[in-house]
């Protein structure tokens, strides 16, 4: 059956109504139906393009009849995708940021999704730029900031239709600009003139941490080089150029002189300079200000008293007046120089007052006067001088002395024998008496009495207060106008003159008119006894009577040889009543003993 109106149509190749003709059975038709067909982004997402053609005829009835055909073609897809981060290199100050542009291009012919940017040292610079068609370009502004020399890599990430994700990274470095701080410290002011003031510096590496900075100057604005030996503006620096590593620092000092006047300013400044390990330079300066005090005039008033003691009943006394001019800068004029219980005392200067008195000069004045008063109290008295300055203003200075009145006693000491005459083997007593005149009372007492040879000490009415075997007698305390006093009770074992002597060897105040211990004055005394040894002799029972006629007689029964002061005297025993007197017929007679006369305080007659 023969087929007419046989037509091809394609619509995605565009080809409309191709007609062929008639066709016979067993016919082919070999007929080129040309069609253009634009791929759309959606055939190369998708990598292949389906198109099908229809054929259509009409039969020997006019029925149509027909047929179709579908054909895939592939479509090439080149996903691709760059990255492009600017500048390449920049130089920033260290702790500022570092600005960067990133462009992202999709140069694929596909379509990119879930298109990232990431950048591990700027978290700004991360995106997320969705989805990009072939072609597109996007751009982002980012920053980070900068601790220290860095390289910055970002990379840009897409996924195509189909395959693996296409991604590109582009890289920019960053130099950070070394940094380094510096702190310049000191006193903040000294007094007038002024004088050598120590300086420290410390100069601290403030760069990252790969960045080491070598010191390549130290210099200050006043001082000059503080690294040069040779600067004569200064002594005993310790500053060097070094190198600090990074966050380190380094520390130096140095000393500088500032002279002036009150009131002056002085501000210098150290600047450091350095450069880090890519030579890049750095450097940093501080400041610091010194002020000079004005401090005030001022006068050193001394006064002293010689003797710093007198006794109660008092004494004279010299008290030195010395006054310093202790100001720092300044002359200062003394007008006055007063004493406040003495008043005026500037006729004892050794300047006419008024006078001045440059730095470290001295005015003396010296006065004397008598001071006395109660025992154990002091005499206290104050001398200010007073002056102004070469500015006018006032100065002053006072000082006091104190002269301690010690207490004054007067010890008397007498030694009393009884009898002053006595026989070997008889008891004799020594009384020894001790008299405070005043007009204190005496404290801490102690008299030695020693004893003769030729006696032995028996006893004594002390109480215990004497010790015979040192021979002290511990009195202790003694108020003035009081007498002490004891006895001691010897036996006279030998013949002779036995003197017993007493003095006073110590007191805690001063004697009047004695001194304890030195062997003479009222405080000494000594006493004799007189001791004689009696010898029995054999006389004639009877003996004429001379001198006249008398009718009695003398009868003798013994006699005794007596040695008084080198003579021998002879005494009788007898039965004459008138030579017995007292002693009745057969005692012993003795001759008359002279009594003692005193020549002198403590000198006996027969010592």
């Amino acid at each position: 059956m023969t087929l007419d109106n046989v037509t091809v149509n394609d619509a995605v190749a565009g080809v409309v109504d191709c007609l062929i003709g008639s066709m016979a059975p067993g016919d082919v038709d070999t007929t080129t139906c040309l069609g253009m067909y634009a791929l759309t982004q959606a055939d190369i997402d998708a990598g292949v393009v389906f198109n099908q053609a229809f054929v259509t005829g009409d039969d020997p009835n006019a029925d149509p009849v027909g047929d179709d055909d579908r054909n895939a073609e592939d479509v090439p897809q080149v996903p691709g995708i760059e990255i492009a981060k600017d500048p390449d290199t920049q130089t920033v100050t260290l702790g500022t940021d570092a600005q960067f542009t990133i462009t992202v291009t999709n140069t694929g012919n596909v379509t990119l999704t879930n298109v990232t940017v990431s950048d591990p040292n700027a978290a700004t610079c991360d995106a997320d730029l969705g989805t990009m068609s072939p072609g597109d370009a996007k751009q982002r502004l980012c920053a980070v900031t900068v601790t220290d020399d860095l390289v910055n890599v970002a990379t840009a990430t897409g996924t195509p239709p189909a395959g693996e994700p296409v991604d590109d990274e582009d890289d920019a470095a960053v130099n950070a600009i070394p940094q380094i701080s510096t702190a310049k410290s000191a006193v903040g002011s000294i007094d007038e003139p002024g004088g050598v003031v120590l300086f420290t510096v410390t100069i601290s590496n403030d760069s990252g941490a790969s960045d080491p900075v070598t010191l390549i100057s130290i210099v200050d604005d006043v001082y000059g080089d503080l690294t040069s030996p040779a600067n004569p503006a200064i002594s005993n620096s310790t500053c060097a150029l070094v190198t600090i590593q990074p966050r380190g620092f380094y520390t130096c000092t140095f000393e500088g002189e500032f002279i002036g006047n009150a009131g002056e300013l002085e501000k210098d400044t150290v600047r450091a300079e350095g450069v880090d390990d890519e030579q890049t330079p750095t450097s940093d300066e501080d400041d610091h200000t010194i002020a000079l005090n004005d401090v005030p005039s001022s006068v050193e008033v001394t006064k002293t008293a010689n003797p710093t003691s007198v006794p109660e009943t008092g004494g004279n006394v010299t008290f030195t007046v010395t006054i310093k001019n202790t100001s720092v800068a300044d002359v200062v004029m003394i007008d006055t120089v007063v004493d406040d219980l003495y008043g005026d005392v500037s006729a004892g200067c050794d300047k006419p007052l008024p006078t001045s008195l440059s730095i470290g000069e001295t005015l003396t004045c010296r006065f004397t006067e008598l001071v006395s008063g109660a025992a154990a109290s002091d005499h206290r008295n104050v001398a200010t001088a007073k002056g102004t300055d070469d500015d006018g203003q006032q100065v002053e200075g006072s000082d006091g002395a104190v002269v301690d009145l010690t207490p004054v006693i007067d010890l008397e000491l007498n030694v009393v024998s009884q009898p002053t005459l006595g026989d070997v083997g008889q008891q004799a007593t020594y009384t020894i008496i001790l008299t405070n005149q005043g007009p204190s009372g005496a404290t801490g007492v102690v008299v030695t009495n020693t004893l003769p040879p030729g006696v032995t000490y028996l006893s004594d009415t002390s109480g215990g207060a004497f010790d015979p075997a040192t021979g002290l007698w511990t009195v202790g305390n003694l108020p003035a106008g009081s007498t002490v006093q004891f006895s001691i009770v010897v036996v006279l074992t030998t013949e002779g003159l036995h003197v017993d002597t007493a003095e006073v060897t110590a007191a805690n105040e001063q004697d009047r008119d004695s001194v304890p211990a030195d062997g003479s004055g009222d405080d000494w005394d000594r006493d004799t006894i007189q001791a004689v040894l009696v010898l029995p002799v054999t006389l004639p029972e009877t003996l004429p009577v001379t001198g006249g006629p008398h009718t009695d007689r003398l009868v003798l029964t013994g006699l005794v040889l007596v040695l008084l002061g080198g003579a021998l005297v002879l005494a009788a025993r007898s039965s004459y009543p008138a030579l017995a007197a007292g002693g009745g017929a057969g005692s012993w007679g003795r001759a008359p003993a002279a009594r003692r006369q005193r020549s002198d305080r403590g000198e006996h007659e027969g010592n």
